[in-house]
């Protein structure tokens, strides 16, 4: 049976096109350099540790995103269950997610925005130079997707089940937009349940150098929808590049 960390990386993979953090709440930042252990990774150092620099584009447009496994997820909104007393007075609301089979996933996340490296072609170029200094089976992230909140559920068996108490909210209101008023109440058969009203970063992209021997050591893409696309076509008439040359590898990656 597939994993439940390679299957969530798998769905998420083919719906946004992007690597998945495992844990959910665990933090991946712009620079940081590691090693992929199947969809996992395994932070080792930074650019800024390797002293190399980079810039960054401006952050993208935020956006909301959602996904949930197909026909496998039911979200019910039960309706008023109380009050909350003092400032968060109000109206409390039940919600529970439930799922039909084992490693089924639901994800929303509130005003997410892109934040990715300016110039690969530059960080490429630096991270040849470095020679020995940069280990073969290392990625560097240069892309990461952050969220200001976010719900992500993983279900473990068919028939788990996460209760939740909503202060406030209507029916099919987006948890994520309201994590900070959201309270677990039970689970069972849940494998991982992130309700973070702070912000995370659930997607992100890695670059990997690749090549010698009999191509030109370059960066490409790992992982996600452009797996092994170079990050800029090779220029007409380039040669390759032969074993050792400019700081590259002498192995095959």
């Amino acid at each position: 049976m597939t994993a439940v960390h390679e299957q969530y990386a798998t769905e998420m993979r083919q719906q946004f096109g992007y690597l998945a953090t495992w844990l959910p709440g665990t933090r991946i930042s712009v620079g940081d350099v590691g090693v992929l252990r199947g969809s996992r990774f395994e932070p080792y150092t930074t650019l800024a540790g390797l002293r190399v620099d980079f810039g960054m584009r401006p952050v993208g447009t935020p956006g909301d995103l959602e996904y949930a496994s197909a026909g496998q997820v039911e979200v019910e909104w039960h309706g008023q269950a109380g009050l909350l007393a003092g400032s968060m007075a109000g109206a409390q609301t039940r919600v529970t997610v439930s799922f039909k089979r084992s490693h089924a996933t639901f994800f929303q996340a509130s005003r997410a925005a892109t934040s990715a490296i300016s110039d690969l072609p530059a960080v490429e170029r630096a991270l040849i130079g470095l020679g020995g200094d940069w280990q073969r089976e290392w990625v560097v992230v240069t892309e990461v997707v952050k969220a200001r909140s976010a719900v992500v559920v993983v279900s473990s068996r068919r028939g788990g089940r996460l209760d939740l108490r909503v202060q406030g909210g209507e029916p099919g209101a987006s948890l994520a937009e309201l994590a900070s008023r959201v309270q677990v109440n039970s689970e069972a058969g849940i494998a991982a349940r992130v309700v973070s009203p702070t912000g995370l970063t659930p997607l992100f992209r890695v670059c990997q150098l690749r090549g010698g021997r009999v191509r030109r050591v370059s960066l490409v893409y790992r992982g996600g929808r452009e797996q092994d696309s170079p990050i800029h076509a090779p220029e007409p008439g380039s040669r390759l590049t032969e074993p050792g040359e400019s700081g590259g590898h002498r192995d095959g990656v």
